[in-house]
């Protein structure tokens, strides 16, 4: 495989933190080498949910993880899933 995602989530670091410690990232930005996403937020706004969220596109109401009590492999179609059906 010569094409080659990586993810990087930021957890609890503000927008403008992350544009102005990140450096090595911003620069493979403005080469072109990579691409940055500002996204919104859903509630509740906790860890495992927004993971969810990020990884299945759903909101927290759809895909049932409220809190970071019960950390589980998620039960609906995501990102993982789909990249592995494609491999």
């Amino acid at each position: 495989m010569s094409n080659k995602v990586i993810l990087v989530i930021m957890d609890g670091v503000g927008y403008d933190t992350a544009l102005s410690q990140c450096g090595y990232l911003e620069g493979m930005v403005e080469l072109g080498r990579a691409q940055r996403w500002k996204m919104r937020t859903a509630l509740p706004t906790i860890s495992a949910a927004m993971y969810e969220t990020i990884h299945t596109g759903l909101s927290p109401l759809d895909h049932g993880v409220s809190g970071n009590e019960a950390i589980r492999r998620s039960n609906v179609p995501n990102v993982f899933d789909q990249l592995h059906e494609a491999s």
